[in-house]
């Protein structure tokens, strides 16, 4: 069951102390989907006045986490979900707000019956990067598991 907006945002603020230092904003949640916001920041501006690669690459994997603890929540009594990998391409310099839209490629369902399997599941789920312009000005790829306890 996917988790509203407020609800995940609050969930991932408690969770991950570099949500809530980097004020990144959990702005729509849908089946399968979590969109985040990091608001435009000199604090964290690179060298030429732009939102930092770092910013954003915290923004892309947080986001991802957010649509993996949405929807997994029912399977969280079962094992941990970590990131294996994740792999980012920077496109074009980033101006203003930068907004990360994360997708997984499978169901709960899925997963959870690769679980009930006695498997270990693996995931994809994708992140664009769009810009304060609407233009994309990255993409991610990030690896998921469930660690069984």
């Amino acid at each position: 069951m996917t988790m509203d907006a407020p609800t995940a945002e609050q969930s991932l603020r408690s969770m991950i102390p570099m949500v809530e230092t980097l004020d990144l904003r959990v702005t729509e949640m849908d089946t399968g989907k979590c969109v985040m916001l990091l608001p435009e920041q000199p604090a964290y501006f690179n060298h030429i006045g732009k939102p930092h690669a770092g910013a954003m690459f915290t923004l892309g994997e947080s986001a991802s986490g957010g649509v993996v603890v949405s929807e997994l929540t029912p399977l969280l009594d079962r094992g941990t979900p970590l990131v294996v990998e994740i792999t980012i391409r920077y496109l074009k310099i980033a101006r203003g707000d930068i907004t990360a839209v994360a997708t997984m490629s499978k169901s709960a369902e899925e997963i959870e019956q690769i679980l009930d399997d006695g498997g270990r599941p693996e995931w994809v789920v994708d992140i664009d990067l769009i810009d304060g312009t609407g233009t994309k000005t990255g993409s991610m790829t990030a690896l998921w598991t469930i660690k069984p306890h």
